[in-house]
């Protein structure tokens, strides 16, 4: 027992940083699926979006569960957890090797797939050698038995406890065979939510479509895996390092990531507007779409944050290189996760998706990196910012669309987008006077000084709530919608003259507009 806490020790002391880590667990699950195909359909696998994002993407989140649970149950270090687990990751590709090796004596077909009917059954009898299981052949089930009695031996090594690892086991034993149910849980949740709207509707006055249903396909899948993997390396970094988490939370800009949300779901309420969807899973979809959009931005914060010190080190001194919370490399060992995360969630929700995520990548990075860096060059940092408030906009507007469901495009209200934050814009530079002028990037208050650009810029902001009901006539007007308008400019005016205006209050009224004009537009549709 004594040499074998001292193997699992030195394991856990494994030098192995996050990039090496990422690769091996890569190869370890290309290998299985390989190996899956092989046995499976005799070939193979085509380079598809199955095998080159949806197999990892299950993997991934299986194992990041697999560690958290143990890191709980054994109280080691989560960081040690996670190399051990590395080391016995290798453990998926023994069910494929071993029905290879039979497929070579023996000819027979075998399916691997996700359990999609009588999850509950299949879950008491997965352990059951003569209970059947459509598409999860008896090597993978002794795959999960294996790492259920390796779950147990890890946890009763480190705590000495039989109740506690028995249950540990347990747990990481049901994760696994509800990881392979995900389509049937899908199902089951939405037959028993719909069941639900039936119940209430014969009790309440309820308005309910008769049409209402949802198909679990692959992209629904996905997304609900990658949602987990997302909950899942949020919990591993705050075992990790809580006061780096705390670092990266404080500096995800919350203000401009809400902005952001509200013209996608602006455009999702022009898409609706349009469009009669009935399929419930469109609300993973959704969820994706948000994720891919707040992922993209917190991507180019990171760009940006690396490109900025010295503008930083006078006007945000709570950044995190400037605040010394993190260093370069692992900033962009995040900012390359961030990435990661929201390419993966676009491309799943649709092709639509993907590119408008791509642009809007894009812009922020010829906007923040040399040697373009056009934040350097007004008005074309404006006009940047206009883009990609209208690119969040035609993100929720067009992320949905199907040959089926096509949305009307309305040329007013893309320009409505697009002007009213090109107008607007400016605000952001009010509060880096100082950082900007260092570092010779010429906006408004550099050029004009702080009180005549003040007065310049609350101008400007007046008029862009002023021309949202002007471009809007040809959806819908409303006499009342413009007096809310024009009041709402007039307090932004009022406000931003004053030196000290807070940019959080601008945002704070400019929440409340946007909300009330998406009220307005389902009331009035």
């Amino acid at each position: 027992m004594s040499k074998l806490k001292e193997l699992i020790n030195r394991l856990e002391e494994t030098n192995i940083g996050f990039g090496l880590w990422i690769c091996l667990a890569l190869c370890i699950i290309f290998i299985r699926d390989s190996l899956e195909s092989i046995v499976a359909v005799n070939a193979f696998p085509l380079a598809d979006s199955f095998h080159l994002f949806h197999v990892p993407v299950f993997y991934f989140s299986l194992l990041l569960s697999i560690i958290l649970l143990l890191h709980f149950f054994t109280k080691t270090e989560i960081i040690k957890v996670s190399r051990a687990c590395l080391i016995f990751f290798p453990i998926i590709i023994l069910p494929v090797t071993i029905d290879f090796l039979i497929s070579l004596a023996a000819r027979r077909e075998i399916e691997y797939g996700y359990i999609i009917e009588n999850v509950g059954t299949n879950f008491i009898q997965f352990l059951n050698p003569f209970f059947k299981i459509a598409a999860v052949p008896l090597s993978v089930r002794l795959e999960i038995a294996i790492i259920t009695i390796l779950s147990f031996g890890y946890i009763h090594l480190k705590r000495n406890k039989i109740s506690l690892s028995i249950l540990g086991a347990f747990l990481i034993y049901s994760l696994c065979v509800l990881f392979g149910s995900i389509p049937g849980i899908l199902t089951g949740a939405l037959a028993g939510f719909l069941r639900l709207l039936i119940f209430l509707s014969r009790h309440i006055r309820l308005s309910l479509s008769g049409n209402l249903r949802g198909v679990v396909e692959e992209d629904i899948v996905v997304i609900t895996q990658l949602l987990l993997t997302l909950l899942l390396a949020v919990i591993w970094f705050l075992r990790y390092d809580s006061k780096k988490w705390k670092a990266l939370f404080d500096n995800f800009r919350l203000t401009r990531v809400f902005h952001y949300f509200l013209m996608a779901i602006l455009g999702l309420t022009l898409y609706f507007y349009d469009v009669r969807n009935t399929d419930m899973f469109v609300l993973i979809k959704i969820a994706g779409m948000l994720a891919a959009l707040f992922f993209a931005f917190q991507f180019s914060a990171v760009v940006n944050d690396i490109f900025d010190v010295e503008s930083d080190r006078i006007s945000n001194k709570d950044r995190p290189l400037v605040a010394g919370s993190l260093e370069k490399s692992e900033y962009l060992r995040i900012g390359a996760v961030y990435l990661a995360f929201s390419l993966l969630f676009a491309f799943w929700v649709s092709d639509t998706c993907f590119s408008i995520t791509l642009i809007f990548i894009a812009l922020y990075f010829i906007y923040s990196v040399p040697p373009f860096r056009l934040k350097r060059f007004y008005p074309l940092s404006s006009l940047i910012i206009g883009l990609e408030a209208l690119l969040a906009f035609l993100l929720g507007q067009l992320s949905l669309e199907t040959e089926a469901a096509e949305p009307s495009i309305y040329p007013s209200v893309l320009w409505l987008v697009f002007l009213a934050f090109l107008l607007s814009s400016n605000i952001k530079d009010l509060k880096d006077i100082e950082g900007d002028r260092q570092a010779h990037i010429p906006t408004l208050p550099v050029m004009l000084g702080e009180a005549r650009a003040r007065t310049i810029i609350a101008g400007l902001v007046f008029l862009s709530y002023l021309i949202v009901p002007l471009f809007f006539y040809l959806v819908f007007f409303s006499y009342t919608f413009m007096i809310i308008s024009i009041g709402f400019g007039i307090a932004n005016f009022i406000y931003i003259r004053k030196q000290e205006a807070r940019e959080r209050v601008i945002f704070l009224m400019y929440f409340a507009y946007a909300i009330l004009l998406i009220l307005f537009f389902n009331v009035l549709r």
